[in-house]
């Protein structure tokens, strides 16, 4: 399984985050990913890849809490 971590940005609130990108396998559940700061939607998977966030920093701005339009 190769993994991979690097830098990530909400792009809702500047949250700080690493993230941690895994090869999925079939027992991967594919579950809604919210920032930690704001609630904005993130990415849970792309293709054959699962993400975990860890997030390291808050901004500096206090995030409004994000709403679905």
């Amino acid at each position: 399984m190769q993994k991979s971590l690097e830098r990530f940005d909400c792009p809702h609130c500047g949250a700080k985050y690493r993230l941690m990108k895994f090869e999925a396998d079939a027992t991967t559940q594919n579950l809604q990913i919210t920032c930690r700061s704001c609630g904005g939607p993130l990415h849970a998977r792309e293709g054959v890849f699962a993400f975990k966030y860890f997030m390291v920093d808050r901004p500096k701005v206090q995030a409004q809490v994000w709403r679905a339009s």
